[in-house]
């Protein structure tokens, strides 16, 4: 019970003091502004009225600013209330699935049973994020009896004595009302924060009004004033809103971190394994996506979690200790070494098809499967590992017998061995399969810190440099990889209205989808079947020699600049050149994704194989 009112009150008393200093700072800084704003009295020096008006503008801005700040921690407090699932669910939790759970993960429910039991309370219902490939859980809810453990995907890496670890950390958290404890300042912190993102509306606001007056000139002169007074106001507010933020960060920091190694010691006792912390710490410090959420709601809540949420632990604002001050405080003679991986991270599986372990009445994953329905789980865990694209994403570039010498020009020849490796392993694989898993790959890439993103892109490049202007597939996936780190491009203003001035570039545009696909002699029939569609006078194919990837980058600069509805003519011709023939390869599967992206239209993910596109 003391504890309890002690937490309240430690609490209030944080919160009081901030939203103090936050109102005071808004209050003056809305009062000189509401002085300044009055011309004629600062031309006349009218200080009797600029001082009312001051005085005025101070009680309005601390007035809304209290009122804001109170508003939104009460509104954050309600939220918070509402129970352990609904907090996980706001967050992007599901309810955890033990046939789906990947890795050790499928051993996380029995494993919080027996943890739960030690600490003598309820077991507490279990969500996962599948969206997060960090190493990560957190502990939620309004009491022991309402308690929800959720847990990253990416915790599938560690073993089951380190989950245990995780588990009671979290425990230890519920039992000691940490869990409570961390909720209620959370609420606190986003009233603080409202200011900040109340000023970034106000500039919003009115940048809208200065850009879109009325027509009628005194409306129109109240929106440019009104506009004005909007940016001004946000851009005071919006340092005080930083000042309320920071505090908010300052009471974060110097509350949990205690409250963290205090879970660390207890989780240890009651175990009575102080090694099943430390490797854990070990494991995360060692990943190299580490405990980096990428969810802005979650990281916003990252002093609720195991590690900190940004992935940098310690540093004057952090919520936790660092990682190192928290594993040697479990481990004394700990060498300063990370662990990698651990024997048990990824538990045996049977060398069958993914689809056959699947549990009765799973029909739905089998077919989001699909193509990889016969790859066996060991390597569809490999294409999933974020660590390894730089082995995994060159394998399946270079599969094709006749470009695979080029893994022996990048990095010095040192990818080689682990590539070839992977080529026996992939020994047989169809195109319809490579495709779908370079499809994941990206996936993948994309979950990876935009260091190691960088490292893997720039190995890529490499590959398609080697490989030439006419490595149409390789040069195709190349661009699509850098679109899905960077964004997709942006179309530019519209200049051209007809197809007629871009004649010479369609030409050499249908021209190169005519040609990407090894059928000898179907060239001239898939220009043809594609040109009638874009309703221009006749033209010949142009012969494969003259034509380069350069030259269909060339033409896409030309064609983007035409209307929405030329641009999805111009692909529509281009699909129906690349499945003229009702088949689709490799290379023309990877040219039907990147002709959508560059086109600006949907990326349709057609597999290799027998296809049937209608216009």
């Amino acid at each position: 019970m003391f504890r309890k009112f002690y937490s309240w009150l430690s609490i209030i008393g944080l919160a009081l003091v901030a939203q103090l200093l936050t109102v005071i700072l808004t209050g003056i800084a809305t009062g000189y502004l509401m002085s300044i704003y009055q011309w004629q009295a600062v031309l006349d020096e009218d200080y009797a009225v600029l001082g009312a008006l001051g005085v005025v503008g101070f009680i309005l801005g601390a007035g809304v600013t209290s009122t804001l700040i109170t508003g939104s921690t009460l509104y954050h407090l309600y939220r918070l209330s509402l129970g352990g699932p609904a907090i996980a669910e706001s967050l992007g939790g599901v309810p955890f699935d033990e046939e789906a759970a990947p890795g050790a993960l499928s051993a996380l429910p029995e494993i919080t049973r027996e943890v739960a039991a030690m600490f003598g309370i309820t077991t507490p219902t279990l969500y996962w994020l599948p969206q997060e490939d960090s190493m990560n859980a957190f502990a939620a809810g309004k009491n022991p009896r309402t308690a929800v453990i959720g847990v990253t995907r990416g915790m599938r890496r560690m073993g089951e004595p380190q989950l245990r670890g995780i588990v009671a950390h979290e425990m230890a958290h519920i039992c000691n009302g940490d869990m409570q404890h961390n909720m209620r300042m959370l609420a606190v912190v986003l009233g603080l924060k409202s200011v900040q993102s109340t000023a970034h509306k106000l500039i919003n606001r009115g940048i809208r009004g200065l850009n879109s007056p009325s027509r009628y000139w005194r409306m129109a002169m109240f929106q440019v004033q009104s506009g004005i007074f909007c940016i001004l106001l946000g851009l005071v507010c919006y340092p005080m809103g930083i000042v309320g933020s920071l505090v908010g960060s300052l009471m974060l920091a110097f509350t949990n971190r205690r409250r963290e190694l205090r879970a660390d010691r207890i989780a240890a006792a009651v175990l009575g394994d102080p090694a099943a912390i430390a490797d854990a710490l070990k494991m995360v410090l060692g990943d190299q996506i580490g405990s980096r959420l990428t969810n802005p709601q979650l990281r916003a809540c990252g002093h609720v979690m195991f590690a900190q949420a940004n992935g940098v632990s310690g540093g004057f604002l952090g919520s936790h200790p660092t990682l190192q001050t928290r594993i040697y405080r479990r481990e004394k003679k700990w060498d300063g070494v990370p662990l990698f991986e651990v024997a048990d991270a990824e538990p045996s599986v049977a060398q069958q098809p993914a689809a056959e372990r699947l549990a009765p009445g799973r029909q739905t994953d089998i077919r989001e499967l699909g193509p990889l329905s016969k790859i066996s789980a060991e390597v569809l865990s490999l294409f999933e590992d974020p660590t390894a694209c730089i082995v995994t994403l060159p394998s399946l570039l270079l599969f094709d017998p006749s470009q695979r010498r080029l893994v022996q020009h990048v990095q010095g020849g040192r990818l080689a061995s682990p590539v070839e490796s992977l080529w026996e392993v992939l020994e047989g694989l169809q195109d319809e399969e490579r495709v779908a898993l370079i499809d994941r790959n990206r996936k993948t890439l994309s979950n990876l810190p935009k260091a190691a993103a960088t490292e893997v892109l720039t190995l890529v490049d490499q590959l398609a440099d080697f490989a030439g202007d006419r490595a149409w597939g390789l040069q195709a996936w190349r661009s699509l990889l850098h679109a899905d780190l960077r964004g997709l491009p942006k179309m530019p203003r519209t200049r051209i209205a007809k197809l007629t001035p871009i004649f010479r570039d369609l030409v050499e545009l249908i021209s190169i989808v005519s040609v990407v696909a090894e059928d000898g002699g179907l060239s001239d029939f898939r220009f043809h079947r594609a040109w009638g569609r874009l309703g221009l006078p006749p033209a010949g194919v142009l012969p494969a020699d003259v034509l380069a990837w350069s030259d269909l980058e060339e033409s896409l600069r030309k064609a983007v600049q035409t209307t929405s509805p030329l641009r999805m003519r111009i692909a529509e011709a281009c699909y129906s050149a690349l499945t003229a023939d009702g088949n689709l390869d490799a290379t023309q599967a990877a040219m039907v994704r990147y002709l959508g992206m560059s086109l600006g239209q949907p990326e349709r993910r057609l597999m290799p194989g027998r296809v049937s596109f209608s216009m």
